[in-house]
């Protein structure tokens, strides 16, 4: 939290102000009774930062953790829940959590040009988060043929060694003017009743 409240700073320094830092909180120490103690304590407005919630699977649905979501959504931060579509959260419990952002979880990126089910989880995803005005992340976006089937599906966010591999503070700095791939805008994306249609394009892609 420490680390996350500096580089906020680094970046509010160099006039980079809409930007946001992300950082991982696992799901236990999240739920600890000292959390939001610790929270206050350590960095008490949360503008600007997003706690990654990891390890989910197992505490999404029960009752403690929304209450601690809407706190740290009262202090100021935003919430993502990492690797979404792992475990056995239903998209229910998911749906009814305060989220800001959900991050498809990069097991379906890898498998999703070639496999219906991993396919059809993501088209899942990106109806469950528009219904909920939710962003979706893509994690793992690789090669371009992902990031163009991403961006036929709708999707607007994703991270991964396609846009640059993790770098040092100072490396990003000087480089992340030049990280970002030049994006798809020449296709429309498809509409989500359409994605059956998409599937059968994607496979002569292939």
């Amino acid at each position: 939290l420490r680390e996350a409240c500096r580089l906020r700073q680094e970046v509010e320094r160099r006039g980079l102000d809409d930007w946001s830092i992300s950082l991982n909180i696992g799901a236990r120490h999240f739920l600890a009774p000292e959390f939001i103690a610790d929270l206050q304590e350590v960095c008490p407005n949360g503008q600007g930062l997003i706690l990654e919630l990891t390890e989910t699977s197992g505490i999404v649905g029960r009752g403690p953790i929304r209450p601690v979501m809407e706190r740290c959504r009262e202090l100021g931060y935003r919430l993502s829940m990492d690797d979404f579509g792992t475990g056995y959260s239903s998209l229910l419990s998911v749906a009814q959590l305060p989220c800001d952002e959900l991050k498809l979880d990069q097991r379906f990126i890898r498998q999703f040009r070639h496999e219906l089910a991993n396919f059809s989880v993501a088209g899942a995803a990106q109806l469950l988060s528009r219904l909920a005005g939710m962003h979706l992340v893509a994690e793992g976006i690789a090669v371009p043929e992902e990031l163009r089937l991403w961006h036929a599906m709708g999707g607007r966010y994703l991270q991964g060694y396609l846009l640059a591999p993790p770098l040092p503070e100072a490396a990003f700095f000087d480089w992340y003017p030049w990280l970002m791939p030049s994006l798809l805008h020449g296709t429309p994306p498809v509409a989500l009743r359409d994605l059956d249609i998409l599937w059968e394009q994607q496979q002569q892609w292939v």
